[in-house]
């Protein structure tokens, strides 16, 4: 969803002033290449906990209970619990999903490792309204595109009030008492104190990232503005297809691997048939 439309845009098969911009000659002007990017936007909670997490994997005793008995925290795939929710009751359908790790995963780990054993949990956008867009930088195939999510963005602020429901649904959740006992000070976002409102806004705005899930920039329709028909065949471009995440006429409410995956054999039955 990020480089088929920028290697498009590259031969030419684009947005006409985009291209344009970068001397790049026009193939085919596709304005629907590039944009309408989609995807998950996860933001976390995180605390300190009263026992072990993730963080003791890496003990010499869990190497071995794994490699002779398959057991342990090392067979954890990190991300032991989710759950779908509506951040609205009158919703036909989830809007949120709700992601818990017994592990200190902060700051998209990037930043320096936590230092104790903690947790972390967030709801994620499954439903987003805002949309962005993928655009070149330059001309030069090596030079990355530049991405604009515009998370957060749609006039009605119905993905930011998605999120901070979803914020509080978990919040309510640590005071439960099968929780609350095993969780001490809150570690993200930093400096805060109590989970009031006022720490669900300071986690939108400072825990807020990417779940990595970016779709739809080269959409699937039957319409003209769509980049690709129900074949996977680019409009307007004879012998070209485009078979990943960015052909999805709009995000999925789930994560997007196995999706994307089926794309693929979709597009090798298409093309051997």
């Amino acid at each position: 969803a990020i480089n088929s439309p920028q290697l498009l845009m590259l031969s030419g098969i684009g947005p006409r002033e985009h291209l344009a911009e970068h001397g790049i000659d026009v193939v085919h002007d596709a304005p629907g290449v590039g944009s309408n990017l989609l995807d998950h936007l996860v933001v976390l909670l995180g605390f300190e906990a009263n026992c072990d997490t993730l963080i003791s994997a890496e003990k010499p005793v869990q190497l071995i209970n794994y490699l002779t008995r398959r057991r342990g925290m090392l067979t954890s795939n990190v991300g032991e619990a989710y759950g779908f929710v509506r951040s609205d009751p009158g919703l036909a359908q989830p809007d949120v999903e709700l992601i818990f790790a017994p592990a200190p995963f902060y700051d998209e780990g990037i930043g320096e490792p936590y230092p104790r054993d903690a947790v972390a949990m967030g709801p994620i956008l499954v439903k987003p309204k805002s949309t962005g867009t993928i655009r070149l930088a330059s001309a030069d195939p090596l030079a990355k595109p530049i991405i604009d999510p515009r998370y957060l963005s749609d006039p009605e602020g119905a993905d930011r009030k998605a999120l901070l429901a979803g914020l509080r649904m978990l919040a309510d959740m640590t005071q439960a008492p099968a929780l609350k006992g095993l969780l001490g000070d809150i570690a993200r976002p930093v400096g805060a104190h109590d989970l009031d409102d006022r720490t669900l806004e300071l986690a939108l705005a400072t825990t807020s990232h990417t779940l990595y899930h970016p779709t739809t920039t080269c959409r699937m329709g039957s319409d003209e503005a769509s980049v690709v028909d129900p074949q996977l065949r680019v409009r307007g471009v004879a012998g070209l297809r485009v078979a990943d995440a960015s052909v999805m006429p709009t995000i999925i409410r789930g994560h997007t691997h196995a999706p994307s995956v089926l794309i693929g054999e979709k597009a090798a039955d298409l093309i051997t048939a």
